[in-house]
């Protein structure tokens, strides 16, 4: 079974955490889900990053971490796909996975996706992997 951490800072007073659920479960039913925080102060990207840096080494390798915290939602900022540690890392390329600027830097496997085609099965994770990138 497969783990999926949540950071966001959607509030729980709507319904976008659950649809990502729901996404990702209508088509992978044996996900393990672990909501981490979606009351990270709005739009704070130094809050987001320094909450992932803290928990991420706690879960096991192969496990996908998505993270959105984003002031710029529906701009043209790429999203973005980090492998660090055996542990994949997914959200918006806005500094999210950076803490004093070390986190992403120094990060060769790093990838930028273009479009909702999603080519980052390159990972060697599957079709959960890109389910992910395109939410």
């Amino acid at each position: 079974m497969k783990t999926i951490t949540l950071l966001t800072d959607f509030g729980l007073k709507d319904a976008y955490v659950g649809i990502m659920k729901g996404t990702v479960l209508s088509i992978f039913p044996d996900v393990r889900f672990v909501d981490i925080t979606h009351e990270v102060d709005p739009q704070d990207v130094r809050e987001g990053a320094f909450i992932v840096e803290e928990y991420y080494t706690y879960f096991e390798k192969g496990a996908i971490h998505v993270a959105v915290v984003d002031p710029t939602v529906g701009s043209d900022r790429k999203p973005i796909i980090v492998r660090r540690g055996g542990h994949f890392f997914i959200g918006p390329d806005n500094g999210l996975f950076h803490k004093r600027g070390r986190f992403l830097v120094r990060c060769p496997d790093a990838i930028h996706l273009n479009n909702t085609e999603i080519n980052c099965l390159t990972l060697d994770t599957g079709n959960l992997l890109s389910i992910c990138c395109y939410l």
